[in-house]
């Protein structure tokens, strides 16, 4: 319970995009009191939790959510340049390559997620738009990623994602691949 009254003006700051020298000054002190990972988990858990729930009882924007997964992302980051302690927590999640599949434009989805993941502790690999198959393969190949996300709004893309899948399966690639 103390750690939750220690982090839930942080967590209040957080949700409202305080500028990053007043919750440095809160972490800093919120670190006196703290384990580096319990903060962490706590405010990853709480502040992005909060938001959700905003955003899906229409209490927000997206844009608001996303500002918090920015922050929580400068939060990782700030933790990670000043705990030793919190090395073992921010260890890497993993990679993921994403692009908008050949022919489409539309990257919205696909930046949203990119934020998303990132304040998560993914590394992503954002290959932009209209994206050959070539380029993603050879983007699996460099980065060896735990997933591949294509995306696409277009109803042609649907098809040039089944199409990349067909040919991901007959060259026997085994990474997971999430379409958006």
């Amino acid at each position: 319970q103390l750690i939750q009254w220690l982090t839930t003006p942080l967590i209040t700051q957080f949700e409202r995009g305080v500028r990053p020298e007043n919750w440095e000054y809160l972490l800093k002190n919120i670190l006196k009191a703290a384990e580096a990972e319990t903060v962490l988990q706590v405010i990853q858990q709480q502040g992005m939790d909060t938001m959700v729930e905003r955003y899906q009882a229409g209490n927000c924007s997206l844009a608001d959510v996303l500002l918090s997964a920015e922050r929580m992302h400068q939060v990782r980051s700030y933790l990670a340049a000043t705990s030793k302690q919190i090395s073992s927590v921010l260890r890497e999640k993993g990679t993921i390559v994403m692009a908008t599949v050949q022919g489409d434009v539309h990257e919205i989805g696909k930046n949203i997620s990119d934020i998303l993941l990132t304040a998560s502790g993914y590394t992503v690999i954002n290959l932009g738009c209209r994206q050959s198959l070539s380029a993603i393969l050879k983007a699996v190949e460099i980065y060896q990623p735990k997933a591949v996300a294509m995306s696409g709004l277009l109803i042609e893309s649907g098809k040039v994602m089944q199409a990349n899948l067909r040919e991901m399966a007959r060259l026997g690639l085994t990474v997971p691949v999430i379409l958006a």
